[in-house]
């Protein structure tokens, strides 16, 4: 029986995904190309002509949408590290992981990276830019441009949004407990040790696909049910180790550490 991992169910996924999503375009009447009379017919000779071209344009692209994406990635892991470093850090803190600006970095760097490679296409082509376009269009079914703009606005309102809650991303343990700030929220929630209910190492669990995992790791419960872990975080690593967090947050409550395997080995 042959199994098939995450990587390959991902990528199967991202392939029909976006098949279905180029045929929806091409359906959608907004998005239709204006096809000026007789273009279709030309479409082989536009093809022979610009086919190239195109290939050229795409990897053009690649390029620069490459180099923006890593400049603005290390701009995003410089700022997030300048805002923190301003902070009291208690006796440890932990801030969003560098790797995760990688995303914001890369659909900013997508929609920027138009904008020169046009100018560049449009400087190579001179007046057959305008052919090139149109060919560009018909190729594809239905008009990029348009879906561009759209595609581009709704990326925009994401990442400002995103942004400024990763700035604000952080976790805070010192002598008088826990200064939470969670990912999707704004403000700090200060947790004293007395509001922990129990703290555990899970040995085993069960993951949401049924299979039964045995990767440990530490994880806290307060009164009201919430619960803290690294594995329900992202944070950036500092140096210092899950256990000596959770030994430290055991000497500070006055809790023990409490071993959980509900799927033992037989």
């Amino acid at each position: 029986m042959i199994e098939l991992g995450p990587g390959i169910i991902g990528g199967i996924s991202g392939a029909l995904g976006v098949s279905i999503c180029f045929y929806l375009f091409k359906k959608v009447p907004g998005l239709r190309v204006q096809v000026p009379e007789g273009a279709k017919e030309r479409l082989p000779e536009l093809r022979k002509t610009y086919g190239k071209w195109m290939a050229l344009a795409a990897v053009l692209y690649i390029l620069v949408a490459a180099a923006i994406g890593l400049l603005l990635f290390m701009l995003f892991v410089l700022l997030n590290g300048a805002l923190h470093s301003g902070r009291d850090t208690g006796e440890y803190y932990f801030r969003l992981a560098d790797f995760v600006w990688a995303l914001p970095s890369l659909f900013l760097a997508i929609i920027i990276a138009a904008v020169p490679c046009e100018f560049l296409m449009r400087w190579f082509l001179g007046g057959r830019f305008a052919e090139f376009e149109l060919f560009s269009k018909l190729n594809q079914g239905f008009d990029s441009t348009k879906l561009a703009i759209v595609m581009s606005a709704l990326i925009v309102i994401v990442v400002a949004i995103a942004i400024p809650l990763g700035f604000d991303y952080y976790t805070r343990i010192n002598d008088s407990g826990m200064d939470i700030n969670s990912l999707f929220s704004f403000g700090t929630h200060h947790r004293d040790y007395s509001e922990i209910r129990e703290l555990r190492e899970v040995l085993s669990f069960k993951a949401p696909a049924g299979n039964i995992v045995r990767d440990p790791y530490h994880e806290l419960e307060f009164n009201d049910g919430k619960t803290w872990s690294f594995r329900d975080n992202v944070f950036q690593e500092e140096g210092y180790t899950e256990k000596d967090v959770f030994q430290y947050l055991s000497e500070k409550s006055g809790i023990p550490i409490t071993a959980q395997n509900p799927f033992p080995l037989d």
